[in-house]
């Protein structure tokens, strides 16, 4: 019997964290959340945070049930976090709506890092009486919410960067040139990255040299239901441009939604653009702008996770100050025509690509490691 229950557990939390996927590039900076209630083994509603300042999970599952004037009593709540029980400026919180329902057992999949809630949400339902059960399909959970934790505890973004890289580890055919390197497939999964995170970041140089849109296009994202009527979300440009050399020309600046340029503390240039936000930030040791600090203002200004695309020099300062939390790097079947074109790949990284977990994307080959 202990058995069942536990397979049964398992099978309804799999499906609160499928739900809670469909709110991913939405709902940040709040974690992704969805939510089953069952009775008698079955799925009476289910529910998930769709938006940042819309119902939590929690509550918009219940509010199903008694829209369906279903029986709630006595039954049983699945949620991927630890319902909250701290009031803020955009929602109430979920713990007194679960408790008036009458649900009698809540399992949970792990608990909420944000230390206003951090295992009070789970006392309080106890002490009304409530079974409550903890950790299951825990490291899904936490995977899930990787960058939400990371944000709530620290105040810093999780940073992922992704570069696609030649056989022989450079980044373009040619220095100075533009080169597509990716096949479809994986143009697709990289769109589909843009549409998670919160901010999508390049230097100045691929600006220049690409000319890049810097957005989710539809068409370019992997053809499932997830993206089938969903609304696109384009993350928040950023720009690092230590002297402001950004041309005004650049397509980016013609995409609608916010776009933010990081340039050095004594750069005294201005934008003709009222649009763009221009941030001066101390330099590195490199004379740059410094990543570190622009990741940790980003973080105050409530980016909880940021996609890093490159370019080279972007994506070497990214590397040795050991400023991203997971880096994807995608093998495609070229090689580099010119020695000066720069490479990312250092001795010591080759090492650790040699033993990371990898995925054949067509006739690609993506690379994962997570620090």
């Amino acid at each position: 019997m202990t058995d069942m229950k536990e397979s049964l557990d398992e099978k309804m939390m799999a499906r609160a964290l499928a739900l809670a996927k469909l709110g991913m590039g939405f709902v940040s900076p709040n974690p992704m959340v969805g939510c089953v209630i069952v009775k008698k083994g079955k799925m009476i509603a289910e529910g998930y945070h769709q938006r940042y300042g819309a119902p939590h999970a929690e509550v918009d599952a219940l509010n199903k049930i008694r829209n369906q004037k279903s029986e709630i009593r006595n039954q049983t709540m699945y949620v991927n976090m630890e319902p909250c029980c701290h009031n803020n400026k955009k929602t109430p919180p979920c713990v007194p709506a679960i408790i008036a329902s009458g649900i009698k057992r809540v399992v949970i999949g792990m608990k909420d890092p944000n230390p206003l809630v951090a295992g009070k949400g789970v006392r309080a339902l106890r002490k009304a009486g409530i079974e409550v059960i903890t950790d299951v399909l825990v490291r899904q959970c936490k995977e899930l919410n990787e960058a939400f934790t990371k944000w709530i505890t620290t105040g810093k973004p999780f940073v992922v960067l992704k570069v696609a890289v030649t056989l022989d580890g450079a980044l373009t055919l040619k220095k100075g040139t533009a080169s597509h390197l990716t096949c479809p497939e994986s143009d697709a999964r990289v769109h589909e990255l843009r549409q998670y995170y919160d901010a999508i970041a390049v230097g100045v140089n691929t600006v220049v040299v690409d000319d890049p849109w810097l957005t989710v296009r539809r068409g370019l994202l992997p053809k499932g239901e997830r993206f089938v009527e969903s609304p696109i979300r384009n993350p928040v440009r950023v720009i690092f441009d230590t002297h402001l050399r950004i041309p005004e020309t650049a397509r980016l600046f013609r995409e609608k939604g916010r776009t933010i340029i990081f340039v050095g503390e004594k750069n005294k240039k201005q934008l003709t653009n009222n649009k763009i936000q221009v941030v001066a930030l101390p330099l590195d040791r490199r004379g740059h702008v410094s990543l570190s600090a622009a990741f940790e203002w980003l973080g105050q200004h409530g980016i909880a996770s940021v996609l890093v695309e490159g370019g080279a020099e972007v994506a070497r300062a990214v590397i040795e100050d050991k400023l991203a939390d997971k880096l994807f790097f995608i093998f495609t079947p070229h090689v580099s025509a010119d020695y000066k074109t720069p490479c990312v790949i250092t001795p010591h990284l080759a090492r650790q690509l040699l033993t990371a977990g990898w995925e054949s994307v067509s006739s690609d080959l993506w690379v994962k490691l997570v620090k």
